[in-house]
C-alpha cells in the first residue's frame, strides 16, 4: 500500500504557493493595526515572573526588598505571600490540557529549569520586568533527575530516571527513529 501511494504523482497544491487574501494584511503593512499591547484600560496592571536558574533544588530565600521599592510596583508575590492557589479541576466530559499540574508557587522545590518562582506587578510591563530582574533567589542545587543515556559525535541523549525504569526494555536508536 506505501507502494502505491509513493507512486501517485504529486498534484498541484490548492494552498501552498497560492496568494491568500489577507482581511489584516493592509493594515498591518501601513502600521494601521492594532494589537493587544495597543489597548488601554483603566486600572490594568502587568506581571513579570522571576524563574528559577536551576533545574532541580529548593529555594532557600527571596529578597524582593529593592524590588518593591522600584517605582511603579504594586506587590511582588511569592510563594510566601500569594495565599492558596487552587487546582482547577476537569470539566465534565472533557479532557483538560495543561502544562503543570501543581497551582505556581505553590512551594519551594524547583522542578525544572525556568519555573516560577516569584512574579512582580506594576503599572507598567517596563516596570515589572524590571522589578522581576531585581529579585534575588538563592538555591539549594539538588541533583538533576536527568541522566546521560549515549553520548554521539552530535548527540546528546538525556532521559529522566523514572522513564529509565519504565522503560527498560525498550532499546532506542536514531536509525529507527527516522
Amino acid at each position: 500500500m506505501q507502494e502505491q501511494q509513493a507512486q501517485q504523482p504529486v498534484r498541484e497544491s490548492k494552498v501552498i504557493g497560492v496568494p491568500t487574501p489577507r482581511i489584516d494584511g493592509p493594515l498591518k503593512t501601513t502600521g494601521r493595526a492594532m494589537y493587544s499591547s495597543d489597548h488601554y484600560f483603566p486600572g490594568l496592571v502587568h506581571a513579570w515572573p522571576v524563574t528559577a536558574t536551576i533545574a532541580s533544588g529548593t529555594v532557600t530565600s527571596i529578597d524582593s526588598s529593592i524590588a518593591e521599592k522600584m517605582p511603579g510596583i504594586l506587590a511582588v508575590y511569592t510563594h510566601k505571600n500569594i495565599g492558596s492557589l487552587y487546582r482547577t479541576p476537569p470539566s465534565a466530559g472533557l479532557t483538560m490540557l495543561m502544562d503543570e499540574r501543581r497551582p505556581p508557587l505553590e512551594d519551594t522545590t524547583i522542578r525544572y529549569y525556568g519555573q516560577y518562582v516569584a512574579v512582580a506587578v506594576a503599572q507598567t510591563v517596563e516596570q515589572a520586568r524590571a522589578a522581576a530582574e531585581a529579585v534575588k533567589v538563592t538555591y539549594n542545587p539538588s541533583r538533576s533527575r536527568t541522566t546521560r543515556l549515549r553520548t554521539t559525535r552530535r548527540t546528546t541523549f538525556w532521559a529522566s530516571r523514572s522513564a529509565i525504569s519504565n522503560r527498560r526494555r525498550r532499546t532506542w536508536s536514531p536509525s529507527r527513529s527516522r
